[in-house]
């Protein structure tokens, strides 16, 4: 690699190539990417490459897992279709004219949809100069590339579910908003403890879930009508606005069970007895659910909406904690919907308890 500037296909997995010098010499007189250091396909999970010198560098669909790249030089580096899960860059990481299309945000597809996280999201393609706006290199951010063709309903629903299934992310974390071309980048600060993977990740599978059920040429009103900037602010202002201003609680003892929507009133009783096993609370978890839809509420918020109450619980109670535990373990034999198993997961995880 180093000598004939040569490593296609290669690993070179958990390697210490700190300051490696991977410069092609003539690289300002290369006329075509034949002339390149080629290390396509070249797998780099864990390495660290420090400080290295990438010019120019050809690293289509490299796997830079995990990679290490604080003040590395990637100028001109060709990174079409690599795999930057987890990589480390700092402010000290040079991007200037990176060349490159797309890139996947994970080393393998999700196991649901069987898709491989890409950015942007095909057929999206990046401009030039678009992937050095976005992995400039500050850590514990969420940056989401919003299209003006994007549905519309379905970003709503998005960003509703991101602000109300990470309690720690509120609308204060929304640090920018940035207009490229007809596009909007999303800058979201997020906690130390938060995996921004997972975050971007749940935010794309409400987005395609609702924009398939979505009909077509489906409106929302004075949104609908505004540019995709002024939409995005307006929405994100909504959405903190509605949480500020409701008060929401789901009790799980027993027979004092409750629900209280942001009127004070009641809407229901005896909705989740934790008490009982998950085959019987299986359909007090289906109702509540459908109350939710009747008050407006799309399906994905309200499933996630009683997950996050069930989570909470479970986190403020011991007992509930070791119920919703065996809730999970009873999830391979239990006959119940693949909802009820979708929200009691959701609150597992919620709630920190490994999944079985």
């Amino acid at each position: 690699m180093v000598v004939r500037l040569d490593g296609k296909g290669q690993n070179f997995n958990n390697l210490n190539l700190e300051g490696i010098n991977l410069e092609q010499p003539n690289l300002s007189e290369a006329s075509n990417s034949l002339e390149r250091t080629n290390l396509s396909s070249v797998s780099f999970v864990g390495t660290i490459l420090n400080k290295a010198n990438l010019q120019g560098v050809n690293l289509e669909k490299a796997n830079l897992k995990q990679a290490k790249l604080n003040g590395t030089n990637l100028t001109k580096a060709c990174l079409t279709g690599a795999i930057i899960e987890d990589w480390n860059i700092d402010k000290t990481t040079i991007l200037s004219n990176v060349k490159c299309e797309f890139i996947f945000l994970k080393e393998h597809p999700d196991p649901n949809s069987g898709i491989q996280k890409r950015l942007p999201h095909p057929p999206n393609i990046f401009k030039s100069g678009d992937f050095e706006k976005i992995f400039i290199g500050e850590r514990n951010i969420v940056q989401l590339l919003i299209r003006h063709e994007q549905n519309r309903q379905a970003l709503t629903a998005a960003f509703e579910h991101l602000i109300r299934n990470n309690p720690d992310i509120t609308p204060d974390d929304f640090r920018e908003f940035r207009r490229i071309d007809d596009n909007v980048l999303v800058t979201i600060r997020v906690p130390q403890s938060t995996f921004e993977g997972v975050v971007e990740q749940e935010f794309e599978q409400v987005y395609q879930q609702v924009k398939q059920e979505s009909p077509p040429n489906s409106r929302l009103g004075e949104f609908d009508n505004q540019p995709l900037f002024e939409f995005i602010i307006k929405l994100i202002n909504t959405i903190g606005e509605n949480m500020m201003s409701e008060k929401r609680e789901i009790n799980f003892h027993g027979n004092d069970s409750k629900y209280i929507e942001n009127n004070g009133t009641y809407v229901e009783r005896d909705y989740i007895n934790m008490s009982q096993d998950l085959t019987k609370a299986a359909s007090q978890i289906q109702d509540l659910i459908e109350q939710l839809q009747k008050r407006g509420k799309m399906v994905d918020v309200a499933q996630t909406q009683v997950a996050e109450n069930i989570a909470t619980q479970a986190k403020n109670d011991s007992t509930m904690k070791e119920k919703l535990t065996k809730w999970g373990q009873s999830l391979g034999d239990a006959t119940v919907s693949d909802v009820v198993k979708g929200v009691v997961k959701l609150a597992i995880r919620s709630a920190g308890i490994p999944l079985p």
